[in-house]
């Protein structure tokens, strides 16, 4: 009886520590992905971003339509190396005298290059955390049926401390695509399953086997649906994210901050503020 009870006790301890290696292998771009927070008169606006780093600038990527409702005290949600909970205002990190898109004239795509001039040292180095690999985006599109992962913010869940995206995994249905939408017939790759409002903008990862291996499919955006109510997923093409950054690559930027923000407490309800520490 003893036996039996020490191999059931050892068994427990085995799947324990199996279950543990698996949380401590999730990939870390997951937690590199953004939201979107734009107050409105009753309630506030989420969408999804994540960052790029092409050589030494970085960029903001996001949907088109999620683009067109950002102002300059939009904030930026997003958790830092340490599992910190941080905002900072969109103006802290765009030019804020005039419309720091690119917007993508043939589909739902926007891109802003950073402009850190008011960040801290601290904030400086929160966003090259942040961003993810130029190289990671693909310029094909994976086989059919390749399996995906969704990352982003569904109906605003994760945006409260400590903010944490939703991962959904799903499936590629479609080689690229000419599709007819609000942005004329554009390159559409469609999959599976379709994601909640919340979820525009964010980037659509290859699944991989490596957890430290990352592959950009594209980035949703909208969820294509029928008369019979049948819906797929749609993203826009990993490539066209690269000619949209490779035509935003020749404004200027700003590597470093002049000078550290002072330091003020926060809401503890909140993120806390970049540039700012907890009290």
């Amino acid at each position: 009886m003893k036996t039996h009870l020490f191999i059931f006790l050892m068994l427990g301890s085995l799947i324990a520590c199996d279950l543990a290696g698996q949380e401590s292998q999730e990939p870390k771009h997951w937690d590199k992905v953004v939201a979107i927070q734009t107050k409105q008169k009753t309630s506030n606006k989420h969408a999804t971003a994540f960052f790029i780093q092409k050589g030494d600038a970085l960029f903001m990527v996001t949907a088109n339509h999620a683009a067109d409702e950002t102002k300059s005290d939009t904030r930026i949600l997003y958790t830092r190396d340490s599992g910190e909970s941080r905002w900072m205002q969109l103006r802290g990190i765009v030019p804020s005298d005039t419309n720091p898109w690119t917007q993508y004239k043939n589909n739902d795509l926007a891109v802003a290059r950073l402009q850190l001039t008011r960040a801290s040292k601290s904030d400086i180095a929160d966003f090259n955390y942040l961003s993810l690999p130029y190289e990671a985006l693909l310029t094909s599109t994976p086989p059919r049926a390749s399996e995906i992962e969704f990352v982003g913010f569904p109906l605003a869940y994760g945006t409260t401390p400590p903010i944490s995206s939703l991962v959904v995994r799903g499936h590629i249905a479609s080689r690229e695509l000419k599709s007819k939408g609000d942005w004329g017939v554009v390159p559409i790759i469609y999959a599976t399953p379709t994601v909640a409002s919340g979820t525009s903008g964010s980037p659509v990862f290859r699944a991989m086997q490596s957890p430290d291996a990352i592959a950009i499919v594209g980035m949703y955006i909208a969820v294509a649906v029928d008369e019979t109510g049948a819906k797929l997923a749609k993203l826009v093409p990993a490539r066209l994210i690269r000619e949209a950054i490779d035509a935003a690559s020749g404004d200027p930027v700003a590597s470093e901050a002049e000078k550290e923000t002072e330091d003020e407490p926060t809401d503890a309800s909140e993120p806390q503020e970049a540039g700012r520490q907890a009290d």
